[in-house]
Formats: structure tokens, C-alpha cells, sequence
């Protein structure tokens, strides 16, 4: 199926079930394939293939689990994006192919006032990643990723455990969420992106966050690290012979080698829920970013 000849708009079509190819004419068109409404979606045999430019699309709201291989090939741009819903996802359950580059990006409605806190993710399951050699990116909207726009829509990329071996790029508005522990083989970290990590760092040799080749930051970054409760930070600490709890540190984010970070970079909104005495320590180690040296005296 392609796109139609024309010098602008989109087709849209609901497709479910078997095996798709998408591709446009190389004209100002793309072929959008819209989803309306939560529902699980399976490509069957070959399943879901990008040929050139073209988008999946969360309408009216809607979430999706997505079942089938994806490939996107090289020289193919593939947009992941939302209009009009807050806080939505589609998540990918089975494996990427190809090496083009994967967009995912809030689509605003930048006339409407109420449109402009959007957020939208597309989560990748864990190990779906690990065949996928080309790039995924974050913003804001399609293809911007100029800082100069201010509003707080978010394009969320959820990674959920596994090796990628290919880049993720984020630029303003855009969101790079790490849950479980992740290996990605480079990054680069635009003006306006944040680092969102969704679990506490729970080893001080091992990442949850694991960069292989390359990682450029560009401007400063926000980094969010896991709410903990004064609780379970007593939970996870140790009593020493004096009295005194400690909590051990762990690693939030690893650079590659020879990596060293500039702590004035990263800047950190994390907090301790509960009890307002304990202080948040984020640590920038070396090429590491640590976290979880929380302490509290008896």
C-alpha cells in the first residue's frame, strides 16, 4: 500500500491482522496507519515494514500492543507519534529489523492552549531491540528539534530492558525512560532532553543504563531518577557497629570507555518521599552517574 499522489495530506487506513508493507511516492505525502481505540494489533508472516516515510499514529486517545517483527529499512523513516492524547502508548512486543530510523514525537495542536502538556510512548519490550541497527529518536514534534520551543509535550522512549546496538537520539521534549538494565551501542543528548529512570539503581558494578561506543551531550540534561520513600530506603540499607544506617550507591547511567561526564551537564530532580531530612545525592563518578547514597543516622 502506498501513499497517495498528492503534494499534501495523508491517507489513513486500518489495517489488522496479517502482513503489511508501507511506502509513499516520494511526494509531500506519507501513508499514516491510524489507530482509534485501545485494541491489540497483529502483523502476521513478515509482518509490519517500512519502506520510506511513513507513521503509526495514536488517535482519540488510544493505547496499543503491537504483535509481529517491524522492519524499518535503510533509508526509511518511521514515525511513531500521538495527537490529541495524554499520557498514551504503543507498546512492541516482538523484534526490530533494518536500520532506518524509528521518530517518536508528541504531535501538537499548537493553536489550543490545553494542547501543549501531550505525552506520548512508544515502549520497546524487553530484547525486542537487539536486531535493530538503525537510529530512534525523541522530540517534542515531528522532526523539530529546535530548543527554542517550551512547551512540556514529550515524545517517551521506554526501553525496557535488553540490548539495542544501534543509536537513540533526544532532542527537546524528548525522553529517554530506562527500566530494567539497558545496553545501547551510543547516544546523543540534545538541548531540552531528559533521562527518566524509572527503577532504583539496585548494583554498584552494574548499570541500569549501559552506553557501548559513543555519547555526545550537546546542552544540559535532565535527569529524573526513581521516588523512593524514607521506608524503602530503610528497606535496602545496612546497620554498621556504630548504629548508623547507610545506603550503598548504585549506577544510574555508564559511558563508554574513556568516558568522562561533566557533571555541569546533568541536572538532577530526584527526592527522597516521606521524610524531607534525608538528602537526594546524585553523583557524577567518572564516566558513571550514581545514585542511591542516601543516609540516615540513629
Amino acid at each position: 500500500m502506498k501513499g497517495p499522489l498528492a503534494s499534501s495530506g495523508y491517507a489513513a487506513y486500518t489495517f489488522n491482522g496479517h502482513s503489511l508493507i508501507l511506502d509513499c511516492n516520494n511526494v509531500r505525502a506519507g501513508f499514516l496507519l491510524r489507530n482509534d481505540q485501545n485494541q491489540t494489533i497483529t502483523f502476521a508472516n513478515d509482518g509490519l515494514i517500512f519502506r520510506s516515510d511513513a507513521c503509526l499514529a495514536s488517535w482519540n486517545e488510544s493505547n496499543a500492543d503491537i504483535y509481529g517483527k517491524i522492519t524499518v529499512n535503510s533509508g526509511a523513516r518511521m514515525g511513531i507519534y500521538e495527537s490529541g492524547s495524554k499520557g498514551k502508548a504503543f507498546t512492541f512486543h516482538d523484534k526490530f529489523y533494518g536500520s532506518g530510523t524509528v521518530h517518536v514525537y508528541s504531535l501538537l495542536d499548537t493553536s489550543s492552549a490545553t494542547n501543549k502538556s501531550m505525552k506520548f510512548t512508544a515502549n520497546f519490550s524487553e530484547g525486542v531491540l537487539s536486531e535493530f541497527t538503525g537510529t530512534i529518536k525523541a522530540s517534542w514534534g515531528h522532526l523539530y528539534t529546535s530548543s527554542s520551543y517550551t512547551s512540556d509535550a514529550q515524545g517517551i522512549i521506554g526501553l525496557n530492558g535488553g540490548n539495542f546496538p544501534g543509536m537513540v537520539e533526544v532532542a527537546v521534549g524528548g525522553v529517554l525512560r530506562s527500566a530494567g538494565t539497558n545496553t545501547i551501542g551510543g547516544l546523543t543528548l540534545k538541548a531540552g532532553s531528559t533521562l527518566d529512570f524509572t527503577e532504583q539503581p539496585t548494583s554498584e558494578s552494574e548499570p541500569v543504563l549501559s552506553i557501548s561506543n559513543a555519547l555526545t551531550t550537546e546542552d544540559v540534561v535532565k535527569v529524573k531518577a526513581a521516588h523512593e520513600t524514607f521506608e524503602q530506603i530503610l528497606d535496602g540499607v545496612g546497620q554498621s557497629e556504630n548504629g548508623r544506617y547507610e545506603a550503598k550507591r548504585g549506577i544510574l547511567m555508564r559511558g563508554p570507555v574513556g568516558t568522562t561526564l561533566d557533571s555541569g551537564k546533568f541536572v538532577f530532580d530526584a527526592d527522597v518521599l516521606g521524610d524531607p531530612t534525608v538528602p537526594k545525592s546524585p553523583e557524577i563518578d567518572g564516566r558513571d552517574i550514581k545514585y542511591g547514597d542516601l543516609r540516615y543516622y540513629v
